[in-house]
């Protein structure tokens, strides 16, 4: 999967600073977010 350095920077950080999930309409960060140890919430679901 692709991934931009910014998402994954983003992802890092988020699970890092004790985040168990994030909230994002980006599709790519949704299907990476599991491998970060992170839940994703689309919003626009």
């Amino acid at each position: 999967m692709a991934l931009s350095g910014a998402d994954a920077i983003h992802l890092s950080r988020s699970r890092l600073a004790g985040f168990d999930e994030i909230w994002t309409a980006d599709r790519r960060m949704i299907a990476a977010a599991e491998s970060f140890g992170l839940r994703a919430r689309d919003p626009m679901a």
